[in-house]
């Protein structure tokens, strides 16, 4: 109970922030089905976290693993049996533990300096942990649907030494790795029939809605989502209100029933399947789950977006932590997205595709929304390299095109001569538009 109420509170500490706020051989794990996503990625500037992490290649692998290994009933990181078993050395040899390896380094020590040689050794390796713990912030940031994951996951380390026979030489190795106890962000998911129950209701939501939600162009697909998340949700005001309260009560073992119960509904309403799904009340989400969820809709439907937290405030100088999402829209452009300040307000479209300057509720967006470009996460080293820069977000409001554009669809023969396609133009209201030349792209 100790451990799990601990492992509560980091959960409950970074959420408050997202609301509140060498000679070494290393082998890393890798994936070739996977090798494609990093490359894929960095081809855009900064639009995913991971493009904006300066990272060797061996945590980029790592990434890839990561992605690799979310994916079928048979990955890792939903089947922790696939997982590789250690026996922590801080712990009784009885008590073994199941880790996802990040990776492993080998060498050799004097067996006459043993102890100080080994403790150089993790002292070294140690260093590389962050960057492994700022991918895996990198990759949940990136990926919503992997809505398992807690971006404070434990990263723990093995090492183990061997003599060589008639030498005075021992051999080491140094494994790196996430303690799988503590992968969930939601502890009913550390069960693998929950979580793949939970993952085939995802994906078949995903599906549907797809279909459902799909427009003629981006901009009328955003709407419809927006519009969906609205009407299938209410904002979690029960839990936005008691938070701050709650999560001082880890402290307090008098209190440890009533803060895990509140700390449970915090994770929950986080979650981005919440808003998905659709849910109201005291079992709403809050803007973690909203922002999951649009994206989550968004990447299925191959349009552009990520999340982005940071510090929301009111013309009346109220304040608190929230995450929103930015879209690149048919222009090009990146533009700001807020689903939950769409859902609590009465303008249901008042937070669609709007530029930085755009003035809402009597502030500008880049003012009632300022992304973080500071350290302030648990591990206050995860976010630095990522955080301080995103897509270029315009700084006016998107204008939708009102002109749509068919091209008669026909098998044309080519036979030397030119041929001129019937083109059809019709404005918003679907009246045909007589213009004299056209550019299509």
């Amino acid at each position: 109970m100790k451990k799990l109420k601990t492992n509560l509170a980091r959960i409950l500490i970074a959420i408050m922030v997202v609301l509140s706020i060498n000679t070494t051989t290393i082998t890393p794990i890798q994936s070739e089905a996977a090798k494609v996503v990093y490359a894929q990625s960095s081809t855009q500037k900064y639009e995913s976290h991971l493009d904006r992490l300066n990272l060797p290649d061996y945590a980029k692998d790592f990434y890839d693993s990561l992605y690799a290994n979310t994916r079928g009933a048979d990955g890792c990181l939903i089947d922790i049996s696939k997982n590789q078993k250690f026996i922590n050395d801080f712990v009784l040899p009885k008590e073994k533990t199941y880790g996802f390896m990040a990776y492993k380094s080998k060498g050799k020590i004097k067996a006459s300096t043993k102890e100080i040689a080994l403790q150089k050794v993790i002292n070294k390796e140690s260093k590389k942990t962050e960057q492994y713990v700022a991918t895996l912030q990198a990759f949940i940031y990136d990926h919503p649907e992997v809505f398992w994951l807690n971006p404070t996951a434990i990263l723990d380390h093995q090492t183990r030494l061997k003599k060589i026979k008639g030498n005075n030489i021992y051999k080491y190795t140094y494994t790196c790795y996430f303690d799988c106890k503590y992968m969930y962000l939601n502890y009913k998911y550390s069960k693998k029939s929950v979580l793949l129950k939970a993952i085939n209701k995802r994906d078949q939501l995903l599906d549907k809605l797809s279909v459902k939600l799909k427009k003629e162009n981006n901009y009328e697909t955003v709407l419809a989502i927006t519009d969906y998340l609205s009407k299938k949700n209410e904002y979690n005001t029960y839990v936005a209100k008691k938070l701050r309260k709650y999560a001082k009560l880890h402290n307090e073992p008098e209190h440890d029933d009533e803060y895990y119960k509140f700390a449970k509904k915090v994770i929950n309403a986080n979650d981005g399947l919440i808003a998905l799904e659709g849910h109201k009340g005291n079992n709403g989400p809050v803007c973690t789950s909203y922002a999951s969820a649009f994206k989550m809709l968004c990447d299925k439907l191959n349009i552009p977006c990520i999340r982005i937290t940071g510090m929301a405030y009111d013309y009346n100088g109220g304040s608190g932590g929230h995450m929103w999402n930015a879209v690149k829209m048919d222009d090009n452009n990146w533009y700001n997205f807020d689903a939950t300040w769409n859902d609590t307000r009465k303008d249901k479209h008042g937070y669609v595709c709007v530029g930085n300057k755009t003035k809402k509720d009597k502030l500008r967006f880049n003012k009632s929304h300022v992304a973080y470009h500071k350290d302030i996460l648990y591990y206050d080293h995860i976010r630095k390299p990522f955080i301080k820069k995103l897509p270029k977000i315009s700084n006016t409001k998107y204008k939708p095109n009102n002109i749509s554009i068919k091209i008669k669809d026909e098998n044309i023969i080519y036979d030397g001569k030119a041929k001129t396609p019937e083109i059809v133009v019709t404005d918003k209201n679907n009246n045909i538009v007589n213009v004299d030349s056209y550019t299509v792209s």
